[in-house]
């Protein structure tokens, strides 16, 4: 019984905050269940602690899920749709660019008879076939290419030169007509897409088709 008491007398001179009678006593005839209480308390606030960081249901349940068929569904349908966009796009946009050519070729030859005809007391040429003068001396001179950006080949001239001195006769060139084929108009000028009658000297107006459809016209 003294080495009891004497193990419960040090606890009592040890605790800090034991400063009355009533509470030594208290710990003393508490000091077996306290002994056994604390390792429990310990375990519960470990568990609360644990408990705390676990994740919830519904996190777990979120972790777990992954995607759903009208997810899938729907990631198909807009990855579809994109390339059904592009694919429609992307010709139209092709096929724009070599309009685009088209027409700056187009200024090119109207630059060239303008050329040919300060070189030569401003007479308009008459052969516009790939070995005349305006085609290898003002076209594609220096290395220079003039060719149709769809067949690669050099643009082609209609054989006979269309006069549209009167009006009867100023026919417009068929959408039909191969890419690359230049009509030639003398005494014209350009309405729009149609070439008609011009007066003065050295008129001239240049048709082609377009892949876009319709018809470019231009005149010097």
């Amino acid at each position: 019984m003294s080495s009891r008491w004497a193990e419960h007398s040090a606890l009592i001179r040890n605790h800090r905050e034991c400063h009355k009678k009533n509470a030594c006593i208290l710990v003393f005839f508490c000091y077996d269940e306290i002994k056994v209480m604390l390792p429990v308390e310990v375990a519960w606030r470990k568990l609360i602690k644990r408990k705390d960081t676990m994740p919830s249901k519904n996190q777990i349940k979120k972790q777990k899920t992954g995607f759903t068929i009208i997810e899938v569904v729907l990631v198909l349908a807009i990855a579809g749709l994109i390339f059904l966009m592009v694919f429609v796009a992307l010709p139209a946009l092709q096929r724009s660019q070599r309009d685009t050519q088209r027409r700056q070729d187009m200024a090119r030859l109207i630059t060239a008879v303008q050329n040919y005809q300060s070189n030569n007391k401003n007479a308009v040429p008459t052969d516009f076939s790939n070995t005349s003068a305006i085609v290898t001396q003002y076209l594609t001179a220096n290395g220079d290419t003039f060719s149709d950006p769809s067949t690669g080949s050099t643009y082609s001239f209609e054989n006979t030169i269309t006069d549209c001195s009167t009006s009867a006769n100023c026919t417009q060139q068929s959408t039909d007509d191969p890419m690359g084929t230049i009509h030639v108009y003398s005494s014209a000028s350009c309405n729009g897409e149609t070439p008609q009658a011009a007066s003065g000297p050295g008129r001239l107006a240049f048709t082609i088709n377009l892949e876009g459809a319709g018809i470019y016209c231009t005149n010097n």
